[in-house]
């Protein structure tokens, strides 16, 4: 079974973030080329989950995040959120509220932001997809795409 971890939703401010990112990205997809994902309209706000993880985005610009590494490793943190440029979301974690097991072993902090944006899954689910960057934003074997009840389940995220 592949294991899931912190390595791909490190901060922005680690410098080794592009070496472990790479080794953890595949879990979004097969690694088959996929075409750009494109961008979508939508809400944000409410509940979102990813294999292990769960987020809740409040309307008031807070929100908590739970990131586990595996099932008995991951942390709990707030959030604050505001409108990023254009259609997206700046994300940054604000305090862990708590950590069990091993936690994420340091790898995200009170500096972890990321970039998000609604998309369209290539398999045709709305998702929002989680970066570091505006180039990964729409590429569907970067960063980590999070899914929706409110927009259906994507295999791109995870089981």
């Amino acid at each position: 079974m592949l294991k899931i971890t912190a390595c791909s939703i490190v901060a922005l401010t680690v410098p080794a973030a592009a070496a472990l990112i790479a080794g953890a990205s595949s879990a979004n997809a097969d690694p088959a080329d996929i075409p750009p994902m494109e961008t979508s309209r939508g809400d944000y706000v409410g509940d979102w989950q990813r294999h292990l993880s769960m987020m809740t985005i409040a309307p008031d610009g807070t929100g908590t995040i739970l990131l586990g590494s595996s099932a008995r490793d991951g942390e709990r943190w707030t959030l604050r959120w505001a409108q990023g440029d254009g259609l997206g979301l700046a994300i940054r974690l604000e305090q862990r509220i708590g950590a069990w097991g091993d936690g994420l072993d340091g790898d995200i902090n009170e500096q972890t932001a990321w970039k998000a944006e609604l998309v369209v899954a290539p398999d045709g689910v709305t998702v929002l997809h989680l970066a570091h960057n505006d180039a990964e934003l729409t590429d569907a074997n970067a960063g980590d795409i999070w899914c929706s009840q409110k927009y259906g389940h994507s295999r791109f995220c995870g089981a």
